[in-house]
């Protein structure tokens, strides 16, 4: 694995211990079931929960399991109540989670709608009102040019004790995960943040234009991950 991508310090890690038990095992230990997710495109997400259901929040149970401290136990609660997982149990949803997500266009559209309806005495009403917003179609835009690019950020989390509770503090938004990852171990599903550059384009620039024709953003570096290299 990349160091890059390996957290400096994970709360509750030097105290794990692997072990296995029954769906109704009675264990006076503290202890994590694994949990593991498979996602459409076949990659899977590991997380690690206190719970002997066999389905948990999309997940699925598995006798494997960690042993943990009352003080950890206290930890992955703040955790899991936010359904997050460690990332570099799950460095390849993360890669797959970047690679897919591209820089994509909208285009502004605004529409003059007008309908009718019929009274309940038999008279017929008609209003106009204004349809706009943004959409990837574009066909469907007004004349004024405005096209958006959209880029994905992301984020991610880390435990920190506060007024002596462990609470979650939120990283700031990155292009690349591999820049917070060490400090923010923990993720989300969708941890992800889209952000935008406003635009005016000519008639002939939104007809030929695509995302990859503008680099005002970063983009994340694949190549420094070493599963893909």
């Amino acid at each position: 694995m990349n160091k890059k991508f390996k957290p400096a310090a994970v709360l509750a890690a030097s105290a794990l211990v692997l072990s296995a038990c029954a769906s109704d095992c009675k264990k006076n230990e503290e202890h994590l079931h694994k949990y593991v997710k498979e996602m459409e495109n076949g990659i899977t997400v590991e997380r690690y929960i206190e719970s002997e259901d066999l389905q948990k929040d999309g997940y699925n149970w598995t006798d494997n399991t960690i042993e943990i401290s009352k003080e950890d136990a206290e930890i992955y609660k703040v955790i899991n109540k936010k359904k997050l997982f460690l990332g570099t149990d799950n460095e390849e949803y993360l890669y797959n989670l970047m690679e897919t997500n591209k820089d994509y266009l909208e285009y502004y559209y605004s529409d003059m709608i007008t309908q009718s309806s019929l009274e309940a005495d038999g008279t017929i009403s008609t209003y106009t009102y204004v349809d706009e917003g943004w959409t990837q179609n574009k066909t469907a835009r007004d004349s004024s040019g405005k096209v958006r690019l959209n880029h994905y950020k992301y984020y991610g989390y880390k435990v920190v004790e506060k007024d002596g509770k462990y609470v979650l503090e939120q990283s700031p938004y990155v292009d690349d995960i591999k820049d917070i990852i060490e400090d923010y171990p923990y993720f989300k599903e969708n941890c992800t943040q889209v952000v935008h550059k406003d635009m005016i384009l000519t008639q002939e620039e939104i007809e030929t234009k695509t995302a990859a024709d503008f680099n005002y953003f970063p983009q994340p570096d694949l190549s420094t991950y070493e599963l893909h290299q």
